[in-house]
Parts: structure tokens; C-alpha cells; sequence
């Protein structure tokens, strides 16, 4: 399945109650979305940077710069068959791993629904080990809060 369009957003949330940390106070929650699109499929991740750089290294502004010039470039066009195919196109940039994950959220979530199964599904069917106790405790976990 060929990657043909890669759409950047970057949304602004106000927070209902200001997020107090010892890094300062947030009152607006900032994020980037992205959405891999191919044929008739639409993937979805998301860069959980935020807009100071007090928890990590990167930001809204350097995650947004390094998804526009350097890793969509990198991965548009390229032909996957399941997530790692992107993995050396990710491997070219050094750090900056909440840009990249959000690319690698996107392309599990357009594959698994090019398989027609949950994203859960085709994280389990990977790695099987690892992905069934993540699976079995988030199972576990929101069976609680219903």
C-alpha cells in the first residue's frame, strides 16, 4: 500500500483546570495530529510534544519541523506492507521520538485497518507476547471504570 498524502495539524485545547507542574502552568494543551492517507484508508497519530520544553527536549514547534522537512518527506511514497517498513526512513533522524511515534501510530492504525481488524488486533498479532499483557491489563484496567 503506497503512502500518498500526509496531512500535519496542530490543534490548541483549552484546559477546564490549569495544569500545574513543576515545570510551570498550562493552560492551553498543544498537539500535533497527523493522518496518513492511502487508496481509501485514513490513518491517525498523534505528537504528544508540548508547546515548552520542559518535560522533553522537543516541542510542538521542533516535532512540527522535523515531521514537514525531514520524516514525511522520508516516508511519502514509500510502499508498506506492515509498520516496520517505514522503521529506516524514522532511522535517518536522530531523536525526536514523540515526532516519530506519531508517524508510527498512523501507519499501525492504517494497516490494521487495511487487515479489517482493531488496532489491539494487529499490535497482538506482531508481538504476541509484549502486545498480550498490554492488551490483558488495559482489558483489566477499563473493565474497572465500567
Amino acid at each position: 500500500m503506497i503512502i500518498e498524502k500526509i496531512h500535519l495539524y496542530h490543534i490548541s485545547q483549552r484546559l477546564v483546570s490549569p495544569f500545574v507542574t513543576s515545570f510551570g502552568i498550562e493552560e492551553d494543551r498543544h498537539c500535533l495530529l497527523l493522518s496518513i492517507q492511502s487508496a481509501d484508508l485514513e490513518g491517525w497519530g498523534e505528537c504528544a510534544a508540548s508547546y515548552f520544553p520542559g518535560y522533553s527536549y522537543e516541542t510542538v514547534a521542533t516535532a512540527w519541523h522535523v515531521l514537514a522537512d525531514f520524516l514525511i518527506p522520508s516516508v511519502l511514497g514509500r510502499d508498506i506492507e506492515k509498520p516496520e517498513d517505514i522503521e529506516d526512513a524514522l532511522d535517518g533522524v536522530r531523536g525526536h521520538p514523540l515526532a516519530k511515534a506519531s508517524l508510527d501510530s498512523a501507519v499501525w492504525d492504517l494497516v490494521a485497518q487495511r487487515q479489517g481488524i482493531s488496532l489491539s488486533q494487529a499490535i497482538i498479532k506482531n508481538d504476541s507476547s509484549k502486545a498480550r499483557q498490554i492488551n490483558d491489563f488495559m482489558i483489566m484496567f477499563f473493565s474497572r471504570l465500567m
